[in-house]
């Protein structure tokens, strides 16, 4: 009896689903990262407020946003490795389709020189996303500093401050 080709015995590890979905969990992991560092405070200030997410800092954040970002980019080639002979029979059908869709494909290309300009220029409404990011950041700033530690270290080790029970009336 034959097997059917692609049948889930013959093959143990199917690398094409694997960078797939390997791509579409960067992608994610680089997006929420990338919220949040944009909604969160900034450096200093994350780092006066002792700020965290999930466990993690913002320089943390920032590591995992680039880290996925980065091999995110590198597993895309992967991708498009994989999925070649599709990819190229869809732009046959797109490129075959564009000359019923010359009004679209010259919208699609006004807009992205206006949105890439607009926002190289900082023009309105475009800017506004910056702005918004501002508005985030000056109200994290605005946050109160967490108290200090009461305790302070002695060059030989011993603690000493009201964190240790020790008091200065003897």
């Amino acid at each position: 009896m034959a097997r059917r080709r692609g049948s889930p015995r013959e093959v143990w590890f199917r690398w094409r689903g694997f960078v797939s979905l390997f791509a579409a969990m960067l992608f994610i992991g680089a997006t929420f990262s990338g919220v949040l560092l944009y909604a969160g405070p900034a450096g200093r200030t994350a780092r006066r407020l002792e700020w965290d997410f999930l466990g993690l800092d913002r320089h943390q954040w920032w590591m995992v946003h680039c880290v996925h970002s980065l091999i995110f980019c590198i597993i895309i080639g992967f991708h498009i490795y994989f999925n070649w002979r599709p990819l190229l029979h869809h732009a046959k059908q797109t490129f075959a389709r564009l000359r019923w869709m010359q009004r679209e494909l010259l919208a699609a290309t006004l807009l992205t020189a206006l949105v890439t300009a607009g926002s190289a220029i900082e023009f309105t409404p475009f800017d506004y996303m910056l702005r918004v990011q501002q508005v985030i950041r000056e109200w994290w700033a605005d946050q109160p500093t967490p108290p200090a530690p009461t305790a302070s270290f002695e060059r030989d080790g011993a603690i000493t401050g009201d964190s240790a029970g020790i008091s200065d009336d003897g």
